[in-house]
């Protein structure tokens, strides 16, 4: 299934760590049915230390699935990107799913 990109997202550069996140979120949305929309990268609000200023981050919006949904989607992103030392976080407030690549991980 095909992945959006909200509007006002920035990608400054697209690398492996990106395209290994596009492919499995791709796949994540065939799994769980629906598309999955990128609500940040380079972009944002974030901490200055943060991995979305080292194009090593996404946020994924998660206002669209129900429960169950989420829920299916963690443990798909988990069990794909985790060996691959991607940490996989749910944040509450606001609802989102941040992804960063951080070999310490793995």
């Amino acid at each position: 299934m095909d992945v959006l990109v909200k509007e006002g997202v920035v990608f400054k550069r697209i690398n492996s760590i990106y395209m290994r996140l596009f492919k499995t979120l791709m796949e994540a949305g065939d799994v769980i049915g629906k598309e999955m929309v990128i609500t940040s990268a380079f972009d944002g609000k974030h901490k200055p230390s943060s991995f979305h200023y080292k194009h090593r981050a996404l946020d994924i919006r998660t206002v669209h699935l129900t429960e169950e949904e989420l829920e299916k989607l963690m443990e798909f992103l988990k069990e794909n990107l985790v060996k691959l030392g991607y940490d996989v976080i749910y944040e509450k407030e606001p609802p989102h799913i941040h992804i960063e690549y951080d070999p310490k991980f793995q």
